[in-house]
């Protein structure tokens, strides 16, 4: 048999420490991907998806006017009606609407003219408090 001294003893010891360390790591880290690419985004759709109204933003920049196309889609004919628009920039209103949402898939467009704005908010407001956000930052051309 060999003889193992202290040292190689102490290095085993830590080698053996350092493979569970890594080992429960791992673990973690897997646990971790799951809850974040699995278990959050099935929670937070079926919050976002709760009012089974959705809202989806198509913009053109152009020099000084932005072009919007907003196509609000909803799954409920109990969602039809009235509707209020509410679009921001930079947290300042520029425009609100009210609109009469006919059918399921619905159509508005919007064309603003904006100078240093940054930041584009979208409000919907819907029969029985269904609200819709949406935010997305522009880029500025000139």
């Amino acid at each position: 048999m060999k003889k193992i001294d202290c040292n190689q003893q102490i290095e085993i010891k830590y080698q053996k420490k350092l493979k569970k360390h890594v080992i429960i790591g791992i673990i973690f880290v897997i646990i971790l991907l799951f809850f974040k690419f699995f278990l959050i985004p099935r929670v937070q759709n079926y919050e976002n998806n709760k009012d089974n109204v959705k809202m989806i933003i198509s913009y053109k920049q152009d020099k000084g006017k932005l072009s919007l196309k907003i196509n609000i889609k909803t799954k409920k004919i109990s969602n039809l009606g009235k509707a209020k628009l509410d679009i921001y920039l930079d947290n300042r209103l520029i425009e609100s609407n009210m609109l009469y949402i006919s059918n399921k898939n619905f159509t508005t467009y919007a064309n603003i003219i904006y100078q240093n704005e940054s930041l584009l908010s979208i409000i919907l407001k819907s029969t029985g408090n269904n609200n819709v956000f949406y935010s997305k930052r522009i880029k500025i051309r000139g």
